[in-house]
């Protein structure tokens, strides 16, 4: 939710996929990891892009881990510019998000 609006923020992760800002956890770099099956406590591994190579994974609530070809700096960028433009610290209109 957005302030009183009942319209969910939602971060692109690329290729018209999105997530809803409050689901996320974390945002991390995949060589963090050996491997996803390595992620402690994960319900479920979503693949976005099976043709592209891995460059985040976004651990979710409810357990999701998602993998996507764009690299976690440009994620963990839109979500810190979407979060202080919500706070008021950012007036830029250009930020990427999408209104459902």
């Amino acid at each position: 939710m957005i302030g009183n609006s009942k319209f969910k923020a939602l971060i692109s992760i690329g290729f018209d996929y999105f997530i809803d800002k409050e689901n996320i956890i974390a945002i991390l770099n995949p060589n963090f990891l050996q491997t996803a099956e390595s992620f402690p406590k994960y319900n479920e591994y979503i693949e976005t892009q099976s043709d592209k190579k891995t460059r985040s994974l976004i651990y979710c609530k409810g357990g999701y881990l998602i993998a996507s070809p764009i690299d976690s700096k440009t994620i963990k960028k839109r979500y810190q510019e979407f979060q202080d433009r919500i706070n008021g610290i950012s007036d830029d209109k250009n930020i990427y998000i999408k209104l459902t």
